[in-house]
């Protein structure tokens, strides 16, 4: 059974010497979870969406589920499309958000928020017929907001939501040195179990073109 945000917040509290919660308080580890889980998803992808969506001929762009948070695949009518980052897709189309008619099936895909308060999926090229799309992504992990609320990443890594926790604690304090540490063996044992995973699925999830180094940077980690 996954465990719930108050066992994370006694355990923080115990880990790092505050049992009544004097210098930490609650608010600051609720926020410190939900970076942790965050961070997780971006290595791991413990969490995992899919979503089906009727391309329409002439449009080069959709909204994409509401807890999206990186694209694993993206197919038209069961074909893969190869993934560009958006600089990419428009300096190869740079037409593309014209009034140009549509060209023909898309081949590639990207993702973004230019100009949307929600993640975009564009097309390249404009599609000339109509189809379906399914895309395969990580699911931002929904936010934890109170004591009671469970913890989304699997229950193996529980221990990395606390290390991570109690490591923002020590960084709070002002100790940096503690906190570099505990980044770096939590950094580790994540880029351990996302090459695994990846090893495990490469052939089936990844086969599209891999985005700058840049995109797969590791956020709180550092």
């Amino acid at each position: 059974m996954a465990a719930t945000a108050a066992y994370v917040i006694e355990a923080v509290k115990s880990q790092y010497g505050d049992p009544t919660g004097a210098v930490v308080e609650i608010t600051d580890i609720l926020r410190w979870i939900n970076e942790s889980q965050l961070q997780i998803q971006k290595q791991v992808s413990s969490l995992l969406g899919t979503q089906s969506i009727p391309l329409v001929a002439g449009d080069n762009q959709y909204d994409l589920s509401t807890d999206f948070f990186r694209a694993l695949s993206v197919e038209l009518d069961g074909k893969r499309l190869q993934f560009l980052t958006l600089a990419q897709m428009f300096s190869m189309y740079p037409t593309l958000n014209t009034a140009q008619p549509p060209t023909g099936a898309p081949r590639y895909f990207a993702t973004g928020t230019v100009g949307s308060a929600t993640a975009q999926l564009y097309l390249a090229p404009k599609p000339a017929q109509a189809g379906t799309l399914s895309v395969q992504y990580k699911a931002r992990p929904p936010l934890i907001n109170a004591s009671d609320d469970l913890l989304t990443v699997a229950d193996e890594y529980t221990e990395t939501v606390i290390m991570f926790c109690v490591a923002k604690a020590k960084q709070m304090e002002g100790d940096e040195e503690a906190w570099a540490a505990h980044r770096a063996a939590v950094k580790e044992q994540l880029t351990e179990d996302g090459h695994e995973a990846n090893n495990a699925k490469n052939d089936e999830t990844y086969p599209f073109i891999r985005p700058s180094t840049g995109d797969y940077e590791y956020g709180g980690w550092g």
